[in-house]
């Protein structure tokens, strides 16, 4: 059994062109794991936070959900899990499976001003081919599957003024799913997929002096409720140390539960190359968006994510 307790913080939500938001944490939490046999854990923890946002200018958000976060978040949170890990290799996986799952319980009565559950469940498979096929010999599959599911149980703790915004009765933007990047959905910048909010130009930003061009409408991710993700990569030798890695990713993060449908989730295709090193594999991964979601602007412009990003990263995608 092993017992630990730590503490937490850091967070940057930025859009393309910089005008972000920081998200600070601070957190204390106490957790105890106990193993059920050398492949099964089970984990209890207790968690006490504080996140409050961050470099904001006067104006620059109002009339966003941003702004649900601008007073500080108290959250009190139980969570309990159980993970069984049958991969040959942590860093490295060539055959086996991850199978793991949390519960999250945030309310008043352990020490907030939040009250929401929070589910969030990972599948992993590992499976190499037999060196004797013919064309795919010693290729791994690797298949991954995330989904996360949240919901608030009582709104009124956030407002105690009766009056309950629709973004009041979702999950503050610090407990929310965020996705897109290097090890979830490849195609999006790092946390970029699902909801987004519209940031209009801002007027007589350089609007008004010759050869400055005005702000433009830009996107900043708010996160979600819920979360799906799902990922294929074929893992193909070229040599002992480098590996060609066609790959799909499909999903996204759904404002609320009821939203997540398949119609709502992105499709990404793309190649990448693992080159296999002392201190674990080194990824570079081009993710092309095949259908990159559409956002309005005031003036009716329809702002998109770019279609394609280059990934590089230290391990393995999942």
């Amino acid at each position: 059994m092993q017992r630990r307790v730590l503490t937490e913080s850091g967070q940057k939500i930025d859009s393309p062109d910089g005008r972000g938001f920081g998200l600070e944490r601070f957190g204390i939490f106490i957790q105890t794991e106990r193993k059920l046999d050398t492949r099964t854990s089970l984990r209890f923890r207790y968690n006490v936070e504080r996140a409050s946002l961050f470099g904001i200018e006067e104006g620059q958000f109002r009339g966003t959900e941003v702004t649900r976060n601008e007073r500080v978040i108290r959250l009190g949170l139980f969570s309990a899990g159980i993970s069984r890990d049958t991969r040959d290799n942590v860093l490295n996986p060539t055959r086996g499976q991850l199978i793991s799952a949390d519960h999250s319980l945030a309310a008043v009565p352990l020490g907030g001003n939040e009250s929401f559950n929070k589910f969030f469940g990972t599948y992993q498979r590992y499976q190499t081919i037999d060196p004797g096929v013919p064309g795919l010999g010693g290729a791994t599959m690797a298949i991954s599957a995330r989904v996360g599911l949240a919901s608030v149980f009582r709104s009124a703790d956030r407002n105690r003024d009766g009056a309950i915004s629709e973004s009041e009765a979702r999950l503050p933007i610090s407990e929310r799913f965020f996705s897109g990047g290097a090890t979830t959905i490849r195609g999006f910048r790092f946390e970029t997929a699902g909801p987004q909010e519209v940031l209009e130009a801002r007027p007589g930003r350089g609007c008004d002096q010759p050869g400055r061009p005005c702000d433009l409408p830009t996107l900043v991710p708010i996160g979600g409720d819920a979360l799906a993700i799902f990922n294929l990569e074929l893992r193909y030798p070229l040599t002992e140390r480098l590996r060609f890695v066609p790959f799909y990713d499909l999903g996204n993060v759904f404002r609320r539960v009821r939203d997540l449908h398949p119609r709502g989730m992105t499709n990404t295709i793309g190649l990448g190359l693992r080159i296999n090193t002392p201190i674990g594999p080194v990824g570079l991964d081009y993710g092309f968006l095949i259908d990159p979601p559409g956002f309005p602007a005031a003036s009716g412009a329809l702002i998109r994510q770019p279609r394609g990003v280059i990934h590089i990263r230290l391990g393995q995608s999942f």
